[in-house]
């Protein structure tokens, strides 16, 4: 029998997050942060107290085991040993981003990974075209890596290469120059990184919506990074706040404080965003005023779905903003949105009148089983 070591997970996690030019997730900040004896509260009621106890047991962080992190891993470099030549040349890379390098994975998430190509001077779908074509002259690497199929999705917002595994489950994405979803990706990085309850909550949430059938964007329901987006938003909202709003971290802020925000603003291993990531930076300098917040997980959970399980929030045209943590009427057809950061993108969470039904009654029935239950496991339905 293998025994598989903590230090065989750090070494595979610090590869993959040096591919993605991302926080290295070895070693936490917040494991020393007062706010992991909050985790599951004394002050809370026996059944909040009893559902904090379910959230930390379910919680699916464990499921990207050693073997998720090799078989990432030997995909990309299937896909490493297959690029052109020019494009090496051209110094093009892939930049592994979203749930993988984030913390928020869970075990229904799949591999996203970008190809930084800037300077080869052809549109995206044109180099998934010539890559799909060199992936094809070498498919016995991919397939004794346990791919059974790719398709070339052209018609897609961004459009991917798709590969699937076994019993055609997809399983890793290639998009091209997508440089705004690693950006996204590093400011859900930080997230995490700035209080211990974050990714538990956020990896509880996905779980949920994942089960529930509501986290598909190519079936119109809500993105992985939408749904992270309204978690993030209702925590900056908590009366004491447990995030900053994105204005507060922003590139712009920080000017005021340094002469140069290029280090800062620059992650572990050089991708530059908007934003800084520099978290002692950001408590010393620019979130000052944080205060703790003594809500447990299980009561974050509760009050998550009290909120946007009220008809009236996500039904009635609600566009919500993390840069400076506002929430704003717009028309009900326009449902429950809310605005990228980074981009100033308006998400929807769903597209149609029919999903917007389907999103909706998902978070109703939530809202009502907390309400009766305060079970998790009758939350996921399973």
């Amino acid at each position: 029998m293998t025994i598989i070591s903590d230090n065989d997970i750090s070494e595979l996690r610090g590869w993959l997050c040096a591919k993605g030019k991302t926080f290295q997730h070895t070693k936490f900040p917040f494991e020393s942060d007062p706010s992991r004896d909050l985790l599951v509260s004394n002050t809370d009621d026996n059944s909040t107290k009893t559902l904090s106890e379910e959230c930390l047991k379910m919680d699916v962080a464990p499921t990207q085991s050693l073997a998720v992190y090799k078989t990432m891993k030997e995909f990309i470099l299937c896909l490493e040993s297959v690029l052109p030549e020019p494009y090496r040349s051209a110094k093009a890379y892939f930049c592994p981003f979203g749930s993988s390098v984030t913390n928020f994975w869970t075990d229904k998430s799949d591999l996203d990974v970008c190809l930084v190509a800037d300077s080869v001077g052809l549109e995206g779908v044109s180099i998934l075209e010539e890559l799909e074509r060199e992936v094809e002259k070498h498919w016995s690497k991919f397939e004794a890596a346990g791919l059974e199929s790719c398709s070339l999705i052209r018609n897609a917002t961004v459009p991917v290469l798709k590969f699937h595994g076994k019993k055609n489950k997809p399983f890793l994405d290639v998009s091209v120059n997508n440089k705004a979803a690693i950006a996204n990706s590093h400011l859900v990085a930080l997230f995490g990184l700035l209080d211990a309850r974050v990714p538990i909550l956020g990896r509880l949430i996905k779980r949920w919506a994942q089960l529930r059938g509501i986290n598909d964007r190519s079936e119109g329901t809500i993105s992985s990074y939408s749904l992270l987006l309204l978690v993030f938003w209702f925590l900056q909202n908590r009366k004491p706040c447990i995030l900053p709003t994105y204005d507060t971290i922003s590139k712009e802020a920080a000017s005021k404080f340094a002469s140069s925000c290029e280090d800062i603003c620059c992650t572990d291993h050089g991708f530059k965003v908007p934003f800084v990531v520099n978290i002692d930076f950001i408590l010393k300098h620019l979130w000052t005023n944080r205060m703790k917040n003594e809500e447990s997980v299980g009561k974050l959970l509760y009050e998550f779905f009290m909120f946007f399980g009220d008809e009236s929030n996500i039904q009635s045209g609600l566009k919500l903003n993390l840069r400076d943590g506002s929430k704003s009427q717009t028309t009900r057809d326009d449902g429950l949105a809310v605005v990228c950061p980074t981009t100033e993108r308006i998400l929807s969470t769903h597209k149609g009148a029919a999903v917007l039904e389907q999103v909706s009654a998902e978070f109703r029935r939530a809202r009502s089983i907390l309400q009766q239950t305060k079970s998790l496991r009758d939350l996921y339905g399973v």
